[in-house]
């Protein structure tokens, strides 16, 4: 099945017969390369990755799965070396650099896919769309460029009826087969220097969004019910807590507390104002470098404090 891949701003645009996908540039790329083989791609009839839109049936899928998993290890190869900075030789250059260096020493014939693509309008939907009357109208005029009045009450009125309207030139790709819709993912994050990093949880791709050092991915953990972010940051903090002694009894003096309104002995009400006011100590003992003999005499204050009442 055909498809078209468009790219407007941050996002990719997969428009087929059934409609349109938009998804940030390099989403569906990622997804698709970290498939975990066979595994993932059985199931076929669950998979969201637009991708697999290029497919008419589960029929012609399955009878191109050796292909399938071909085209995952070249791209594969093609994102470690080019987009990822896990080859230490290779971290400081950028990534058009890369791909360079991957096309003419491993992959010659990288560029070479012939794949149609054209130009087109894209209007935000957050603005008017502009009218088209007055530009038809005006296009049969025969333009004098010596009388400026009428180049004034022309170029004005064309003017204004585009300048409410956000529009942009978009470059768009008429996609056959799988490897050419990875193929123009793959350049269009070339294009924008897309960098991705290993998630230190699962293994697996991902696009640090909000934070350049983020080390782990939001996908679901391996044996988990929980992102690869959520249980990274719990591993953090388990390691911080190991080695801050104030951690350590903020830890103990929590688990304490909370054993005592499982025993009812204090209220809903009392745990949770003192669990907030003990966090704010705990981060300000952490911030300020407190000793662990300050921050104890504190949160001993606290607890009387709060529990007392």
């Amino acid at each position: 099945m055909d498809a078209v891949l468009a790219f407007y701003g941050p996002n990719e645009f997969f428009i087929y017969d059934g409609g349109t996908i938009v998804n940030p540039i390099g989403t569906n790329f990622i997804d698709f390369i970290e498939l975990d083989s066979m595994n993932e791609l059985a199931n076929y009839t669950s998979m969201s990755n637009p991708y697999f839109k290029l497919f008419e049936n589960y029929s012609e899928f399955e009878r191109n799965t050796n292909y399938i998993i071909e085209t995952i290890d070249y791209f594969k190869d093609a994102a470690r070396i080019v987009l990822s900075t896990e080859i230490d030789e290779l971290k400081d250059l950028d990534t058009d650099a890369r791909c360079y260096l991957f096309e003419q020493c491993f992959h010659k014939d990288f560029f070479q896919t012939k794949i149609n693509h054209y130009f087109a309008w894209v209007f935000s939907e957050d603005h008017p769309q502009p009218d088209p009357t007055e530009a038809n109208k005006l296009g049969t005029v025969v333009l004098d460029f010596n009388n400026k009045e009428q180049c004034h009450e022309i170029f004005k009125t064309l003017a204004d009826s585009v300048k409410e309207s956000v529009i942009q030139v978009n470059e768009q790709f008429h996609v056959q087969n799988l490897k050419e819709a990875l193929f123009v993912s793959f350049m269009h994050m070339v294009k924008n220097q897309v960098v991705l990093k290993k998630c230190k949880c699962c293994g697996k791709y991902f696009i640090p969004t909000g934070r350049a050092d983020k080390e782990y991915c939001d996908r679901i953990a391996p044996n988990s019910s929980k992102t690869c972010y959520e249980v990274g940051s719990i591993k953090k903090y388990h390691e911080k807590t190991k080695s801050n002694p104030v951690l350590q009894l903020f830890q103990k003096e929590y688990k304490k507390i909370n054993a005592r309104i499982r025993a009812k002995r204090i209220t809903q009400e009392q745990f949770f104002n003192w669990s907030t006011s003990a966090r704010s100590l705990r981060d300000e003992a952490v911030s300020k470098d407190l000793s662990v003999e300050e921050f104890k005499q504190k949160l001993d204050e606290l607890t009387t404090e709060i529990l007392s009442k």
